[in-house]
């Protein structure tokens, strides 16, 4: 039952640490690794605190990563002579170098005590932390087996399955969807850093191409960067059976141009790529294999949570339908704000509320937390359940699950409801040349009572000066939403807050913007 900490450079010798962990008993703790060479940084402030809050006692890593970290110590003991030390590595924790012969065959490792008050935990799975602090989402053995016999018959993987991967292994779609999902299904992987793909999201269509990948899995804003920098060479995708769109609110102009662009130059077959829902919580999946779309009056959808089908309204995508036969049940619920206690009662289709979740993938809870009203809500009429509240907000259209944003993201000006992974991509679109793409934050702050609307932005690259760019951004945000920005700040390259999966930190964001930390490169007041 002793925690362990993994961290690892992606390799191999990850997973084989991950799955030594469950033979043994112990329960692992994936974990983004800090950049062992330097001192103070946000990772290795998390990585902190992630050990405190579960009580690790050992970290497993590898040979390099060891090194690594002890130069970077060396050069931290030296450097706090002159000023103070800062955030530590935790002194508790035993460090073992556990590197994989993976050309070596054993008998392999005997299994472990399984008693004890945690032997049915098979692993920590911290959250993002894109609206609140990290929290350990406790994955049993029950959960993490459906969970995975669930993303086995959605995806129709066989021990013929290829997957090709850049996922990051400590997060829940990387660790499960890409490598625990494939030796569920007895197929073949292959692997690279997340960094190479951020480098050249080229290289992981030629991989797919070389290697004959089946299924992948990847966020949106992958699809989306893959389109603006493509291969040089034109590249046989025909052999792609299953593409995964999840982790993100998935945006349909992106995953069109993806699916337009590589089925014309590369041979993409046509509806192969499936908006997904999930989350840790979860243990990854929910729902799979989106297949609907419907475009919708915005001002209905966010000022009365109705869903009214327009002509000329915004685009939302489905994400697939929960699937009974396997135990998953989807509900949409009243009455969920933060401050409201009221029953909380079952909508039907067409009616925004918050998405919750009935499974046997739901975890156990948060490590060390009281979260019963989390993780087993109950309906006004007792049906159903136990219930998982999501946090997310969406709807039920036709059968499936439309997802519309994170309840404690919400951005309410005016009265009018705003989710600002709207406004953030009519801030993108507004000068694509410009801004870096995922690199935009849109937040509230109260001023004297009146919320106002706050936009961080990286750039720009192009030719636009600031002044050019922030009128843009402002009539593009106003023509669509009906919303005046307040304040847009321009940041310096690669120093928006973001999550260990890439995703923006607005909690962040927001508390970087009000302590005055950010990194401002120009600030447009444009009340």
């Amino acid at each position: 039952g002793d925690r362990c900490v993994l961290v690892y450079e992606p390799c191999l010798s990850f997973v084989v640490a991950f799955l030594g962990c469950g033979r043994r008993g112990c329960v692992a703790v994936p974990v983004f690794p800090p950049e062992p060479r330097k001192k103070f940084t946000a990772e290795l402030g998390a990585f902190v605190s992630i050990c405190g809050s579960c009580d690790a006692r050992f970290a497993l890593t590898s040979t390099a990563y060891g090194w690594a970290k002890k130069a970077g110590a060396l050069a931290a003991s030296a450097a706090s002579v002159f000023g103070p030390r800062g955030v530590a590595w935790p002194e508790s924790l035993k460090w073992i170098v556990c590197d994989a012969d993976l050309g070596k065959k054993g008998d392999g490792l005997p299994h472990g005590p399984v008693d004890g008050p945690h032997a049915n935990v098979a692993f920590l799975q911290y959250t993002s932390g894109s609206t609140s602090e990290p929290k350990g989402v406790v994955i049993t053995h029950a959960s993490l087996t459906h969970n995975l016999t669930l993303i086995v018959s959605e995806l129709k993987a066989t021990e013929k399955t290829v997957c090709v991967s850049w996922l990051p292994q400590y997060h829940d779609m990387g660790l499960i969807g890409s490598y625990l999902g494939t030796l569920r299904c007895g197929g073949s992987g292959f692997y690279a850093s997340p960094f190479t793909f951020v480098k050249r999201p080229a290289c992981w269509l030629e991989a797919i191409a070389k290697f004959r990948g089946t299924h992948m899995q990847a966020p949106n804003f992958a699809y989306a960067l893959s389109t603006r920098k493509p291969p040089a060479a034109r590249l046989d995708l025909s052999c792609v059976e299953h593409m995964i769109d999840a982790a993100e609110p998935v945006d349909k102009g992106a995953l069109d141009a993806f699916v337009a662009f590589y089925g014309r130059e590369h041979g993409l077959p046509e509806n192969v790529v499936f908006p997904t829902y999930g989350l840790a919580e979860s243990t990854v999946m929910v729902t799979c294999n989106g297949a609907a779309a419907a475009r919708v009056d915005g001002d209905a959808l966010r000022a009365d949570g109705l869903v009214v089908e327009a002509a000329n309204g915004e685009w939302l995508v489905g994400c697939g339908a929960p699937r009974a036969d396997a135990g998953v049940d989807v509900a949409i619920v009243s009455n969920c704000g933060d401050d409201d206690d009221g029953p909380k009662k079952r909508l039907g289709e067409g009616r925004v509320g918050e998405i919750w979740v009935s499974s046997p993938s739901t975890a156990a809870g948060y490590w060390n937390r009281d979260c019963d009203g989390e993780f087993r809500a109950e309906l006004a009429d007792g049906t159903g359940g136990p219930w998982l509240r999501t946090g997310d907000v969406g709807f039920l259209l036709r059968g499936e699950l439309f997802v519309c944003g994170r309840l404690k993201d919400l951005v309410i000006l005016r009265g009018k409801n705003h989710y600002p992974q709207d406004i953030e991509r009519s801030v993108e679109r507004a000068a694509p040349e410009s801004l870096r793409p995922g690199c935009v934050a849109a937040f509230s702050v109260d001023d004297g009572g009146e919320e106002r609307l706050v936009v961080l932005a990286e750039g720009p690259d192009g030719a636009l000066g600031y002044g050019a760019l922030a009128e843009l951004v402002a009539n593009a945000v106003a023509a669509e939403h009906g919303a005046a920005v307040d304040a847009l700040v321009f940041l310096k390259p690669r120093t928006i807050a973001k999550t260990t999966s890439g995703k923006i930190a607005r909690k962040r964001c927001k508390a970087g913007h009000a302590a005055g930390s950010l990194k401002v490169a120009f600030a447009a007041n444009l009340r």
